[in-house]
């Protein structure tokens, strides 16, 4: 086994990638695991989307465009309650378009977007995917 200090650079890359596959898929996995969990005890019901904010903001020297939509949904005991649809998520999304989500019946604020939360996870699963086989053929071709 070699020290730290003897590692040469690409030892250090592919460590670096397989230590960066590890964080993406642990991240991934335990949102896809908690989306799983959270569905059983959840309600599931449609939210319609009752106005969308864009607006521009200047971070850093960068112009980033930002989308809230705003989602009216109903719950059995509650009524009517609302939420915010944040990020760019909200892009392509208009007055009046549905949005499926599921809330907590024990506490109707606590709100989860089934498909946003399925495609932030999974981009990290496959990015975590493809970051180990990268590394993984980083190591091969190296030995």
């Amino acid at each position: 086994m070699k020290s730290l200090a003897n590692l040469r650079v690409d030892d250090l890359i592919w460590l670096a990638a397989f230590a960066g596959a590890a964080v993406l898929l642990g991240i991934g996995l335990y949102g896809l695991i908690s989306l799983a969990i959270d569905s059983r005890t959840y309600v599931p019901t449609k939210g319609i989307v009752e106005r969308v904010d864009r607006t521009r903001t200047y971070r850093h020297r960068k112009t980033r465009t930002e989308s809230h939509a705003m989602v009216i949904y109903d719950t059995e005991r509650f009524g009517k309650l609302s939420t915010t649809y944040d990020a760019n998520f909200a892009i392509g999304l208009g007055k009046g378009d549905e949005v499926a989500l599921i809330y907590d019946p024990e506490h109707p604020r606590d709100v989860r977007f089934p498909s946003r939360d399925i495609w932030a996870y999974g981009t990290c699963c496959a990015c975590g995917l493809l970051l180990g086989w990268g590394g993984m053929q980083l190591r091969r071709r190296k030995a």
